[in-house]
């Protein structure tokens, strides 16, 4: 099996924190992130190909929400519009 498919595998994992940050969202980051949620914050999304479609499984338990800047930045938008 190839360890770096493993590893990509294991980045596809997501969660949402269940507290909001300074501009009122919550974030959902990829395991892996420095920024990831303590086990006590985070809402475990589980598996998806791709940042959008945990983006959307994440409005189903909380709003509004954000992507992280550091781990899936195709999904973070800037507040402020």
């Amino acid at each position: 099996s190839n360890p770096l498919h493993q590893t990509e595998e294991w980045l596809l994992i997501f969660g949402l924190d269940s507290e909001k940050n300074e501009h009122g969202d919550h974030l959902v980051h990829r395991l892996g992130c420095s920024q990831y949620p303590h086990r006590d914050k985070v809402i475990r999304l589980g598996r998806f190909d791709n940042c959008e479609d945990a983006i959307a499984e994440a409005k189903n338990h909380r709003k509004p929400v954000n992507g992280c800047w550091s781990c899936i930045p195709l999904c973070h938008e800037r507040s402020g519009g």
